[in-house]
């Protein structure tokens, strides 16, 4: 199992330890060994590694931190770590974000095609976020280029979740705009190459709740399920809403 905390590690990132990536490895008797991979230093290094990693086939493990790297505004990094010998683990930064191609990036996923796609929270052109993809280039690194800027209007704002790929399609989740509680999103990858950004559903915040989360699940007919805040006006245990579970069911005329 990998994982990752926000603070504890080293450095000093606003009087707290700066965060690490960890591997917990179950050992005799039932019982798990827990590793640190890496400790961050803030800075260029990154700050708070807040979103889950995930691995490629080679094993090297792939994340984001919400603070730090090398741009003057410190919005953020892609990392990979990489083994090495004597159970060593050594780290690379893919991409330091600038604000104007994001800040505050989430979780990735990768393609078919071992490229990494992720969601900005805030930044690009109308500091409402961005869906952004890394390609690795040729003779070493990573090239970025971002996939969709939101307007933080009826298209959502706020993307800051991960994404889900359903064939060549990827889909998310924005917790604003639209009707004003959020939206549903398909970006649709064209055979150009070029991505088209689609609203499925945006929220209310009554009884088809508020705030969506992802990643999704897609049912085998094509259905697609999250989760939600749930209702504005539930009385019931959380005073800021009790949470559901929807479903989204492609209708005639997509």
């Amino acid at each position: 199992l990998y994982g990752t905390t926000y603070t504890g590690g080293a450095g000093d990132c606003y009087g707290r330890a700066c965060g690490t990536v960890f591997e917990l490895t179950p050992t005799a008797g039932g019982k798990w060994k827990e590793t640190v991979l890496h400790r961050f230093a803030g800075g260029k290094d990154g700050d708070i590694p807040y979103a889950a990693v995930i691995l490629n086939a080679a094993g090297d493990v792939f994340g984001t931190t919400r603070d730090g790297g090398g741009t003057s505004c410190g919005c953020g990094t892609v990392f990979e770590l990489m083994p090495q010998d004597g159970g060593r683990w050594s780290e690379t930064l893919l991409h330091s974000f600038s604000g104007t191609d994001g800040a505050d990036p989430s979780g990735l996923i990768f393609d078919s095609s071992g490229n990494l796609f992720g969601a900005a929270n805030i930044g690009g052109t109308s500091d409402a976020g961005v869906v952004f993809e890394l390609s690795p280039a040729l003779g070493g690194g990573w090239n970025e280029s971002t996939v969709y800027n939101f307007e933080g209007f009826s298209d959502g704002a706020g993307p800051g979740k991960r994404l889900t790929f359903e064939g060549p399609n990827l889909y998310g989740a924005t917790e604003e705009g639209g009707a004003g509680y959020g939206t549903i999103f398909e970006l649709k990858h064209e055979s150009n190459g070029s991505w088209t950004h689609s609203v499925l559903y945006s929220f209310k915040g009554g009884k088809d709740g508020r705030y969506p989360a992802s990643p999704f699940a897609f049912g085998e007919s094509g259905n697609l399920y999250g989760s939600t805040d749930g209702d504005i006006s539930c009385v019931h245990g959380n005073p800021w809403g009790c949470g559901n579970i929807f479903e989204l069911t492609p209708g005639s005329g997509g």
